[in-house]
């Protein structure tokens, strides 16, 4: 080995000698300058390498994935060292600087995120901070599929940060699947975020022990029974709460929690005293100086809340401060205040879309359709955007291409619109209200559809589906409609009205429709002088009804306590119809031809529409 070594470097030698190149006869006869050159030839061969992003660090199947390049894992994991050395040195402004560029180089480090996290809650930071806890909170559960241990990791940070909004989303989503403590977090959430019905369910469930076993809760059921208890107890129940104001430990919670009671009570100089208390130790919430200047102005001093309310210059510290500060910024007349703040805010919270629909409908309202437009690509760009912001931001260029009389562009932007899948149910439902309001009915009803399995339970939902079911003859969903009104509030009378009149447009559930028009007609017959509309309706349907259930003789003698020379013009064409669908099953067709040429087909109800062209054009060839 060693002579084929020596062999090789004589003709190296003999090669160089040979032929007399001074580079090759410098690199030869000195090392350190072959070794420099060689260094350097791979620095700029890996440098490059180094560069591109080929790294996948986000799960399979992640859309969109996340790429990164091998400087930028070395950079997050330089960045990780800074963060740690500045903790312990107490810089906690540079090591939280420190932990998002780590994060921000590696994305998909779930290892460095859970770090972070446990250093938001050993380091009791500024409130301020808590912003960036809820992006890198938010992109976490994301990467983890919002998974059991991720959620209740993150969750603590949200609820250490007092952000009980973000809670609130994501543990009512899991609400029956809660462990102990995810439990106890949701209760504080739903409370705070004014979710009475599910804190009343959480208190119901919890354990007994739990609950002694939790001071807080202990405050928090108080703070309930102040409120939404018998007012025979509610004063004890305030008294208990107000007693801990001195406590060492429960004290701040306390006042937080009699902000929320003198609120409901009126009481403006108990809801002043707490919070001149949490002022003076910088626990504060912006939602706090919201409440004290709304009681202001119902309390007829609009101008000295005006005032308290220009001096405000504290950043918000989570999303739903944005929404509330514009909000009332609009209510006093402040709108360009309102514009301003949201300008600066949007995009540090631009992963929450009712910031960008507070912002949308202020310029809607002031018709700048420019800065829409300019406002949905910025949208539409934010980082963190949603599928459900994306649908919001082409709702905005379709509503600006509205405003500037571009007919056919907002026609296809309200089609994109149409088209998207709205993970976040409630701004799916909003936009289609929007659509509803501007025409573009059948996009939607589409959207509409879309939420029926997380809306089923809300009246507000049905109310919107019902007419546009309508309007765009879904006799099936209009049906619907109007049964699941019915079935969420059975004693209104206009909700009972309308399923027995859609049950007799399609002929089904006849006993149903009987029962159904019977309490009708026994209702409207009270007020029958009042309103002799509904009773002329009432008298119709059931007699339809009747008919339905070959009870022929009562459905024509009901028929005959119509006044038809009185008739209400827009039953007229209804009531022909009972006659003529009477007449017909009795076979009396004399009397079904003399009713059946005065209904006004463009009065019908789709269905009854239906069936009256197919009866009528088969009695015509057969009569």
């Amino acid at each position: 080995m060693r002579e084929k070594k020596k062999t090789i470097s004589r003709k190296i030698e003999k090669f160089v000698t040979d032929y007399d190149v001074p580079l090759l006869r410098l690199l030869y006869y000195t090392p350190w300058l072959r070794w420099g050159l060689l260094c350097m030839v791979l620095i700029l061969v890996t440098l490059p390498l180094a560069l591109v992003k080929v790294w996948t660090v986000t799960p399979v199947d992640f859309n969109p994935a996340v790429k990164i390049s091998l400087l930028d894992k070395l950079q997050s994991w330089s960045l990780r060292r800074a963060a740690y050395k500045a903790m312990d040195a107490g810089r906690f402004d540079d090591a939280v600087h420190a932990w998002h560029s780590s994060i921000a180089n590696d994305p998909g480090n779930q290892i460095y995120q859970r770090e972070y996290f446990q250093f938001l809650i050993n380091e009791d930071l500024q409130k301020s901070k808590s912003r960036q806890a809820v992006q890198n909170g938010w992109w976490y559960l994301k990467l983890n599929q919002t998974n059991q241990s991720s959620l209740e990791r993150v969750t603590d940070v949200f609820d250490f940060y007092q952000l009980h909004e973000i809670n609130q989303w994501f543990l009512s989503q899991r609400e029956e699947k809660l462990t102990p403590e995810m439990e106890v977090k949701y209760l504080k959430s739903a409370f705070h975020m004014g979710n009475i019905s599910g804190f009343r369910r959480g208190i119901e469930r919890l354990d007994p022990v739990r609950m002694e076993a939790e001071p807080e809760l202990k405050l928090y059921h108080a703070a309930y029974m102040s409120i939404w208890g018998s007012p025979e107890s509610a004063m004890s129940f305030v008294e208990l709460l107000r007693s801990h104001f001195k406590h060492p430990t429960l004290g701040s919670l306390a006042h937080t929690l009699n902000c929320e009671i003198s609120v409901a009570r009126g009481e403006t100089d108990s809801f002043k005293q707490s919070m001149d208390f949490m002022i003076a130790r910088g626990v504060d919430r912006l939602v706090h100086h919201l409440q004290y200047w709304t009681m202001l102005v119902e309390q007829g001093a609009k101008d000295q809340a005006i005032e308290q309310f220009r001096r405000y210059n504290l950043p918000p510290e989570q999303a739903l401060d944005v929404v509330r500060f514009a909000d009332f910024a609009v209510m006093i007349g402040e709108k360009d205040l309102a514009i301003q703040y949201l300008k600066t805010y949007a995009t540090d919270f631009g992963y929450y879309e009712p910031i960008w629909i507070a912002y949308a409908n202020i310029l809607i309202d002031q018709r700048d359709w420019q800065s829409l437009n300019n406002l949905a690509v910025q949208a539409r760009r934010h980082p963190l955007a949603s599928g459900t912001l994306e649908g919001y931001t082409y709702y905005m260029e379709g509503r600006a291409a509205l405003g500037e009389q571009k007919v056919e562009l907002a026609a296809r932007m309200m089609k994109k619109v149409a088209r998207v899948e709205y993970e976040i149910v409630s701004v799916g439902f909003y936009i289609a209200q929007e659509l509803g309001t501007l025409g573009f009915e059948s996009e939607a009803l589409s959207i509409l559809r879309g939420c029926s399995d997380e809306m089923k339970e809300q009246k507000a939902y049905w109310e919107r589906v019902f007419p546009l079911a309508s309007n765009q003859g879904d006799s099936e969903l209009f049906l619907e409609a109007a049964r699941q009104l019915y079935r969420l509030e059975p004693d209104n009378d206009i909700y009972r009205n309308n399923y027995a009149a859609l049950l007799l447009s399609h002929r089904q559930e006849s006993d149903t429709a009987v029962r159904l028009t019977w309490e009708q007609l026994n209702v409207s017959s009270i007020s029958r002088l009042i309103t002799p509309s509904k009773y002329q309706a009432a008298l119709i349907n059931h007699a339809l009804a009747l008919a339905l259930n070959h009870r022929f003789d009562e459905a024509v003698e009901h028929l005959k306590q119509v006044p038809a020379e009185s008739l209400d013009p827009d039953f007229v064409s209804g009531y022909h119809l009972a006659w003529f669908e009477v007449a017909m099953r009795k076979q009396d067709y004399d009397v079904a031809r003399s009713h059946g040429l005065l209904v006004q087909r463009d009065q019908l109800l789709p269905a009854d529409r239906e069936w009256f062209e197919t009866t009528w054009d088969r009695f015509l060839v057969e009569n």
